[in-house]
């Protein structure tokens, strides 16, 4: 005697087709969620930039003497006190600035008429002299 196949009940086929549904369904999210982000470009690392500053010593200029000519002090010459290497005249003409102010802002200006010039200057200044020679940094 031959048995016949077994034939799933009218309760597992349907189970078997909603399982089949469920499925078709995840696959088809899981598709659409793939391709929607294939043209949005990945996000970049973040540079350092944006993670902040990263703190660093501050440099400043070890320059113990300077000629005439336009310095910004701070970044071109230390802050202190300087003064004349030899005995000026009257055509010896310094003047300190408010930096970025193009010199219109005037912190104090002098000529010589003889003897050493003396000039104290601060970061965020800048120093200009004309025929005064060198300047050497005493403090």
């Amino acid at each position: 005697m031959t048995v016949p196949p077994a034939r799933p009940n009218r309760t597992a086929r349907i189970l078997l087709a909603v399982a089949a549904v469920v499925a078709g369904v995840l696959v088809l999210i899981c598709a659409v969620a793939v391709f929607a982000n294939r043209d949005t470009p990945a996000s970049p690392a973040p540079s350092p930039a944006t993670l902040g500053p990263t703190p660093e010593a501050p440099v400043y200029p070890t320059l113990t003497t300077i000629q005439d000519g336009t310095w910004t002090v701070g970044v071109d010459m230390p802050a202190g006190t300087w003064r004349t290497d030899r005995e000026v005249d009257v055509n010896c003409y310094w003047v300190v600035t408010v930096t970025g102010s193009n010199g219109t802002e005037q912190v104090s200006a002098g000529r010589v008429g003889g003897g050493h010039a003396t000039v104290p200057v601060e970061v965020g200044q800048d120093f200009y002299s004309e025929q005064c020679g060198t300047w050497s940094k005493v403090d």
